[in-house]
């Protein structure tokens, strides 16, 4: 295992419920986000990765932890952040990635299937 894989996710919350995307390739729920670009900000890698896979644009609120796993025998950090939606209405935009979008209680959350730190960012950030 050579270089940390950086990730980036947001959590966007509504009527005190986050928002998670199901990947199709594992089956499970995590926030919108992803690889970071080369050089690009934490504010750039967000705004970019949110819009691709949701459609929506966002603003960083703040940082809410740093997260690392390991996984397929490779290294990952993850970032996560709050944001706010400023404009558009979340929906699918990669269809042959993720299968839907819920709105759950962070508590709600803890009964699905969640990527690696998921679960981790919700009980450290809700108090669970």
């Amino acid at each position: 295992m050579d270089n940390i894989i950086k990730l980036i996710n947001g959590i966007l919350e509504k009527d005190n419920r986050i928002l998670l995307i199901k990947k199709i390739k594992y089956q499970d729920y995590t926030f919108p986000g992803g690889k970071y670009n080369n050089f690009e900000t934490d504010s750039e890698a967000l705004q970019r990765e949110v819009f691709e896979e949701i459609g929506v644009g966002v603003t960083i609120k703040e940082m809410l932890g740093e997260y690392s796993f390991e996984s397929d025998n490779r290294r990952f950090n993850r970032k996560i952040f709050k944001v706010d939606v400023q404009n558009g209405t979340p929906q699918i935009c990669e269809p042959d990635i993720f299968s839907e979008i819920i709105y759950v209680t962070p508590k709600e959350a803890l009964s699905l299937n969640l990527a690696p730190n998921i679960e981790s960012a919700i009980i450290d950030n809700y108090k669970l």
